[in-house]
């Protein structure tokens, strides 16, 4: 079975520059072939295949101004970009995603690309060969390389203001025939409790990240940070302004005044700041990876259910009805997706029944006791009413033991390693 594992590295002023080129490289290209498929849908055209672009691109290189500076660009990781945005097309006409968005720099804090397993090294303890990069030190993590024959491709990963390497895999899968337990889970998720957890005779409530004193701590600090910005770029702002006045005796366009507003932005103290806020960015994305991974391996590896039922975490769905910008904050900080897709990792790799309960199943809004089913209950709600037999429960409780019981027609059942 193919697995990965991620690795901090430490680039050179050198291979910072590389990173960069390659990583802007792969936004444009990105941003082209979006924008070249939309031209093409706006005059009745058929949008075409990464393929088709990538040819396209090396013509334009070679010919077009615009082009010329991604000729000796690493072209494994550009074609890769292309074919990551086709995905996403895909994705789009198949109706499980939204339409690929124009990618900002100002805005990118974690990208990546793709390189090949050739030339691949392990030079030292600390450093490594990688493509490109060629001689790269790495983090004292060489227990958690894999076996360079077994490498399929790899990822070099920028988050803020730190940079990864991760390395895909094949390896023989050890753990599917690990003796399980006559045990069946029914998972709902929350975004205050985060998970509550049903093995058919009690409910377990896992509360959230959100809940320790570290990330609270980093949250809050980082809010009056985010304040420290606003007003800094606040006072740059009117400065730029009333020099504007000064100089010219008219107020500015709106066009001078959004570049007022980027410079007023451009100072150091301001960088500073900024730097602040994204290492405690990459410290709560630690805490929210840390705590999903502990979660997954709780529910799984220790307890060793044969069956788990969970719901299928459409965060769409869930957005649906939700009028507060609070509550639906919390469900996109929440990550639930992420913890899905570890749970059906893990699911894979252990052999365990993994089944996800469709999103049109009532469970949430049937009585877990006779059946019974209130349409008018919300999301924000924490306690279910049953009007026809009286039951008062946790509303989360009441959807996990209504997720422990569907039937098969309510579910799908993700296929397990064999």
């Amino acid at each position: 079975m193919l697995k990965s594992v991620k690795l901090r590295i430490y680039p050179n002023a050198t291979q910072l520059e590389i990173i960069t080129e390659i990583l802007d490289a792969c936004r444009f290209v990105k941003n082209k072939y979006l924008e070249y498929n939309i031209n093409r849908h706006n005059n009745n055209e058929d949008f075409i295949s990464s393929n088709e672009f990538v040819k396209l691109i090396n013509e334009l290189k070679k010919e077009d101004d615009e082009y010329l500076w991604l000729d000796g660009v690493y072209s494994k990781a550009i074609k890769n970009a292309i074919k990551d945005e086709e995905i996403s097309f895909k994705s789009f006409f198949e109706k499980k995603k939204c339409f690929p968005e124009f990618i900002s720099k100002e805005n990118v804090n974690n990208e990546t690309y793709y390189f090949v397993k050739d030339k691949i090294e392990y030079i030292s303890k600390n450093v490594i060969y990688l493509p490109v990069l060629h001689n790269t030190r790495i983090t004292s993590g060489d227990k958690l390389l894999p076996d360079m024959d077994s490498i399929k491709s790899g990822r070099i990963m920028r988050n803020y203001n730190k940079y990864y390497v991760m390395f895909v895999y094949n390896t023989e899968n050890d753990n599917r025939n690990m003796v399980k337990n006559d045990i069946k889970l029914g998972i709902a998720m929350d975004v205050k409790d985060y998970a509550v957890v049903y093995d058919g005779s009690k409910c377990h409530h896992y509360e959230s990240f959100k809940e320790l004193d570290t990330y609270k701590h980093i949250t809050e600090r980082m809010g009056k940070l985010e304040q420290v910005v606003s007003k800094k770029s606040d006072y740059n702002y009117n400065r730029l302004f009333n020099n504007y006045l000064d100089e010219h005796g008219t107020a500015p366009n709106e066009e001078e005044k959004e570049v007022m507003r980027k410079e007023s932005y451009n100072t150091s103290n301001i960088r500073r700041v900024v730097l602040k806020i994204n290492k405690s960015k990459v410290k709560v994305s630690n805490i929210e990876d840390n705590f999903i991974k502990h979660l997954v391996n709780e529910l799984t590896v220790k307890i060793k259910p044969s069956e788990i039922n969970i719901e299928n975490l459409d965060i769409d769905n869930m957005m649906e009805g939700v009028s507060s910008y609070g509550l639906s904050g919390l469900i996109k900080e929440s990550n639930f997706h992420k913890f899905k897709n570890h749970l059906i990792n893990k699911c894979k790799e252990y052999g365990i029944k993994l089944r996800l309960v469709n999103s049109n199943y009532p469970y949430a809004k049937k009585c877990s006791k006779c059946g019974n089913t209130d349409t008018n209950i919300r999301f924000s709600d924490r306690t279910f009413r049953c009007d026809e037999c009286g039951s008062v429960i946790n509303v989360y409780e009441n959807a996990a033991i209504n997720i422990y019981n569907c039937t098969s027609d309510d579910y799908e059942e993700i296929a397990v390693e064999s």
